[in-house]
């Protein structure tokens, strides 16, 4: 702005007064850009509130601003606040100003800690995508790689250390406008150049052998497509993003995947079990089949690398580093691969399971047999019991068909019971179950004489629906179980 070179100005004249005994001259020679206008924001009191969730009284408001040279002007609740020189650039809209406001007040001190208000009964929890997501972490994990956090920052020459050449969009990084160092004035392009740098590192410091990956972006020029979500670059709102960052996941193994042991092991690691690893994570996500072909990159060995596939959608790059790129990072030799996330986790069928209750106690079972005519459609008869199974809560079931002389047919099915809690209750509450679940499906029990309901009934179910089969027996079983074990009639 330029009011700070008038203030600076003053600044340096006076120390040069001060410290070298110079003589102020009247008058000031100023050649002045042109002012911008000022600028003028209104805070709201209620949008104070809503953002920060606590209560400020404007008076607390208006001090906090005047504090840093804003000019403020009440307006009931509200305020006009005039920004200063100093903060012209800095301070924009409403939402700067809360942050002010906020900063001054006192976060945490006095910000109430709350939980977000949502509907009754819901709780937060992660999405499909991110399950997923976490889920190919911890199946690389499991399949003995460790996971590294790398830079997305990387130095202009990276590309050229990979053998990466135009006009091959990786070879033309984003530069950063301020870069902290020379080391990181570029944006990565490949997850292989940070997977690199960490193995060197650790093999240096007397590792045999690393099996490392990592989940994480890069950053590439050009349009960021339309569709694939956050994961292939494509970000929610109305302003698109200015490069094209898809999530990939990169891996490399220097020396052996297993340690050596009588068992065998030690051998080091080649292209064909990085290719076993990746078909693993693939299976562990529920993805159909991957495939390879060869292809060609300028860091992989020539022969021995290949492009992956996930259906009809590319899917990255599988092979062994080329030598003088190992040679350039001081490796001996180096498998890896780099995928997209994005149409990875677009295949995987899993991500949707439900955690279901295990009850203490064990369930209670009850065989029965139907009976069809023996020219009926054993699959419609089949189709019929597992439509109605689902509302007479049974799980599992096994059955055979075998058919008389009178030209019907019995189906011996098991019935199973999600939950058991008194043994003889229950047993009676399965067989109406029993009853119910056939006639629903307009069959009929073997030998089954119609009884009335009842304790009568279901003793005499019982005796009809094999109780040996039950899960448990009786007080009264277990006695004479244990004279006949005695040896007593």
């Amino acid at each position: 702005h330029p009011d700070l070179c008038l203030r600076a100005q003053a600044v340096a004249s006076r120390l040069i007064v001060e410290l070298c005994g110079a003589k102020l001259v009247p008058g000031t020679i100023d050649v002045a850009a042109p002012e911008p206008p000022p600028r003028k924001l209104r805070l709201r009191g209620a949008r104070v509130t809503g953002i920060l969730g606590m209560e400020i009284p404007a008076a607390d408001q208006r001090a906090y601003l005047e504090r840093m040279d804003f000019e403020v002007l009440s307006d009931g609740d509200d305020l006009e606040v005039t920004v200063p020189p100093d903060r012209y650039y800095d301070v924009t809209r409403e939402i700067d100003l809360i942050e002010e406001v906020g900063r001054l007040h006192g976060f945490a001190e006095n910000l109430p800690t709350t939980l977000p208000k949502v509907g009754e009964g819901k709780v937060g929890r992660l999405n499909r995508t991110q399950r997923l997501r976490r889920r190919a972490e911890d199946e690389l994990r499991d399949l003995g790689f460790d996971q590294i956090v790398g830079w997305s920052f990387t130095d202009p020459g990276e590309a050229s250390r990979l053998r990466i050449e135009e006009p091959d969009p990786r070879a033309d990084p984003i530069l950063v406008a301020n870069p902290l160092s020379d080391e990181g004035a570029a944006m990565r392009t490949t997850l292989l150049g940070s997977l690199l740098d960490v193995a060197a590192r650790n093999l240096a410091r007397g590792r045999e052998a690393v099996a490392l990956f990592e989940a994480g972006a890069v950053y590439l020029r050009g349009t960021p497509p339309t569709e694939g979500g956050p994961l292939a670059g494509n970000f929610p709102g109305n302003t698109p993003a200015p490069v094209t960052e898809p999530h990939r996941y990169g891996a490399l193994a220097v020396g052996p995947l297993v340690p050596k042991s009588w068992r065998g092991g030690g051998e080091p690691v080649d292209f064909y079990a990085l290719k076993g690893v990746l078909e693993a994570l693939a299976s562990g996500l529920g993805c159909p089949p991957l495939t390879f072909a060869p292809t060609s990159e300028p860091f992989l060995h020539p022969g021995r690398s290949a492009k992956v596939s996930i259906g009809n959608a590319p899917l990255g790059w599988l092979g062994e580093v080329h030598p003088l790129v190992c040679r350039t990072w001081d490796i001996a030799a180096a498998v890896g691969f780099e995928i997209d996330a994005a149409p990875l986790l677009a295949a995987a069928t899993l991500g949707d399971e439900e955690f279901e209750d295990v009850t203490t106690f064990p369930a209670a079972r009850r065989d029965l047999a139907v009976v069809v005519p023996a020219d009926e459609s054993e699959q419609r008869d089949e189709q019929r019991l597992a439509a109605n199974r689902q509302q007479h809560r049974d799980g599992s079931h096994e059955h055979h068909h075998r058919e008389d002389d009178a030209g019907r047919c019995e189906m011996p099915q098991r019935v199973r019971g999600k939950e058991r809690r008194e043994e003889n209750r229950d047993r009676r509450a399965m067989h109406r179950v029993c009853r119910r679940l056939v006639a629903a499906c307009d069959l009929q029990l073997a030998d089954d004489d119609q009884h009335d309901a009842g304790d009568d009934a279901d003793r005499a179910a019982n005796d009809r629906l094999q109780p040996s089969l039950l899960d448990g027996v009786t007080k009264e079983e277990e006695r004479r179980q244990h004279e006949r074990d005695a040896g007593n009639p």
